[in-house]
């Protein structure tokens, strides 16, 4: 019999596995492990897989520090951080254990899971870290998840995003510049269009959508000849230059995502500057829209996705994914989603919207 005085259909869960890499996706899987674990009076076991930095980091513009200074520095950060996740599933009342191990992150996980013999395993990913076994939720602030209509963290992502193009209108106005906004979503342009919709950008550029500088400028120059001396550029971070594809920040070459983007702001503003007669300005958000509080949206988005997905464990599912589809919250095999992303239709109504008011996407042929 169970607390509530009803015939359990299965065994109690004994050990809830809850591997964590700290961040946003990994935050949201484990509130729902704790919430399981709570609910099973189930041992919490959590794991942080720490993957030893790459001594071949090539441009990150910081002062050279030897690799075991490199090294001890993220194992200081990663027992640190295991602490703090330890002592706040202990303040809920669940009772919980916590280990580091260095290494691949998937065999690491894997060979953990054959000795402790978790009943379940809880797994949050942003979708790159070649993590992918037993439950996932739809956790990417790219949205580029294929099999829901909407990731958890994206609506986050999207407010900070629309935010700072809101408060760069004001510096542009004043100073007859032209702002351009670097913004996250990868090889998928959903934060930049929407956040470009809501915020009032004059210029969306994203991946799905070739653009040319000439073009570009040409817009900015139309927008001058009707009084408007200021433009917004919202630009994704995977957007391809004219010519020379997408802009490459950094490479990593152990890493299991070797390359990151970043950096197509400076070379788009630089030559914009060279075509038009405003002083252009560049701003890149990185990762602050990957922190701080999350909507109401994605709040309770989180916990509809909990409630799903806890129920899909108690009658023996696996292998699945929540998602939110046509407004409900419903499991997906993994195996419909995965090796697959969700892109922005260049066609679609949202472009569509935002080209019928003017909104530039550097791809109009101009007579």
């Amino acid at each position: 019999m169970s607390r509530r005085g009803t015939v359990r259909s299965r065994p109690p869960l004994r050990r809830i596995l809850h591997p964590t890499d700290f961040s946003r996706a990994s935050q949201h899987a484990f509130e729902m492990a704790l919430r399981l674990a709570g609910r099973e009076g189930a041992v919490l076991l959590l794991l942080h897989v720490l993957t030893p930095p790459s001594p071949f980091v090539r441009r990150t513009g910081r002062p050279p520090v030897s690799y075991l200074e490199l090294l001890a520095g993220a194992r200081g950060e990663a027992r640190r951080r295991l602490t703090v996740v330890l002592a706040r599933a202990r303040a809920a009342g669940v009772r919980a254990r916590a280990q580091l191990v260095e290494g691949g992150a998937v065999e690491r996980i894997l060979g953990m899971a054959r000795r402790w013999r978790p009943d379940v395993i809880v797994i949050g990913t942003h979708g790159r870290s070649g993590v992918r076994r037993f439950l996932m939720g739809s956790v990417a602030i790219d949205n580029d998840v294929l099999g829901t209509d909407v990731t958890l963290g994206f609506d986050s992502a999207l407010a900070v995003a629309t935010d700072a193009v809101d408060r760069v209108h004001t510096t542009a106005a004043s100073h007859h510049r032209v702002m351009v906004v670097e913004v996250m979503g990868r090889n998928a342009g959903w934060i930049a269009l929407e956040a470009g919709l809501a915020g009032g950008g004059d210029v969306i550029l994203i991946p799905e959508i070739a653009f040319g500088y000439e073009a570009v400028a040409a817009g900015i120059l139309d927008r001058e000849r009707r009084g408007r001396r200021f433009s917004i550029v919202v630009v994704a971070e995977g957007a391809r230059c004219p010519g020379g594809g997408t802009v490459v920040r950094q490479i990593i070459e152990d890493s299991p995502e070797p390359v990151r983007l970043g950096g197509v702001g400076a070379v788009l503003a630089q030559a914009l500057e060279a075509l038009v007669p405003f002083e252009v300005r560049y701003v890149v958000l990185g990762h602050v829209q990957r922190g701080g509080s999350p909507t109401a949206f994605d709040r309770i988005l989180a916990t509809r996705f909990g409630s799903v997905a806890v129920a899909a464990l108690a009658e023996g599912n696996s292998g699945i994914m929540v998602a939110l589809r046509g407004g409900r919250v419903e499991h997906v095999l993994m195996a419909d989603a995965l090796g697959k992303s969700r892109r922005v239709d260049p066609h679609g109504e949202r472009v569509m919207a935002a080209r019928n008011i003017g909104t530039i996407f550097g791809d109009e042929v101009r007579s």
